[in-house]
């Protein structure tokens, strides 16, 4: 079913319910996917793929799972500012802001690991349809943009 496609408040420009996303793809040959890192919806009602990883078919673009960690997050800019556009749920504003990355744990098995704004690292199953291992808080966060202080803009794995 297609999604609404209606102007912002205010504004002439139309809008889709979706969720951004802040990071490159990384690729999984073995499964024949490839999974993005999404952010919150700039509009409401939040959707089901946002703060989620997402694995998308290489072959045909068809989402293959989706594995969510924060319901209800819609934000854009005009939350912070004058609340024009703001949608209903106004954040937390909890991105994941970097790719994903694909590595081994110790005892030889694949794991996703994706670093949240809000502070958290996650560990997902690429083998259970992104089902979340664990996770571990390695800063903390504040309510939401601009104060959200966790991972973006990349991390690294050894």
């Amino acid at each position: 079913m297609p999604l609404p496609n209606k102007p912002w408040p205010g504004s002439t420009l139309s809008r889709r319910r979706c969720a951004g996303v802040w990071d490159a793809p990384t690729l999984d040959p073995k499964r024949g996917v490839m999974y993005v890192a999404t952010g919150d919806n700039y509009s409401s009602p939040a959707t089901n793929t946002s703060d989620a990883v997402v694995a998308l078919e290489i072959a045909t673009g068809k989402i293959a799972w989706a594995s969510q960690v924060q319901e209800n997050d819609a934000y854009n800019s005009s939350c912070g500012t004058d609340k024009q556009n703001c949608p209903d749920e106004d954040g937390p504003d909890y991105d994941f802001g970097s790719s994903a990355i694909l590595t081994k744990l110790p005892d030889g098995r694949d794991v996703l690991l994706a670093g949240q704004k809000s502070g958290l690292v996650y560990a997902f199953d690429p083998d259970k349809k992104g089902a979340v291992l664990w996770k571990v808080r390695i800063t903390e966060a504040g309510p939401g943009s601009p104060t959200s202080v966790g991972v973006q803009w990349g991390m690294a794995t050894d």
